[in-house]
């Protein structure tokens, strides 16, 4: 038979999963917050082509702005 350390640790896993399956459930239906507008805007990208905020419109996405030919400051804010 089971012993009551084995059959707690199994109920601990089990409260565990229902949990977390029911935290999903209510994060799903949680909206992102707006943070603010952007500006319309072309970029550079890593394949050096320019990418617009028109096709990123309805997409996720997160941009960092790197200094790479600055000799001041730039390289210490980049590292931040």
């Amino acid at each position: 038979m089971f012993s009551t350390g084995l059959l707690l640790v199994l109920l601990t896993l089990l409260l565990a999963y229902l949990l977390t399956g029911l935290q999903s459930r209510v994060n799903r239906n949680r909206q992102l917050p707006v943070i603010g507008a952007v500006n319309d805007f072309t970029l550079t990208n890593q394949a050096n082509a320019a990418v617009t905020l028109t096709e990123l419109r309805g997409k996720v996405w997160i941009a960092d702005i790197i200094f790479t030919r600055c000799t001041g400051p730039c390289l210490k804010m980049t590292r931040q």
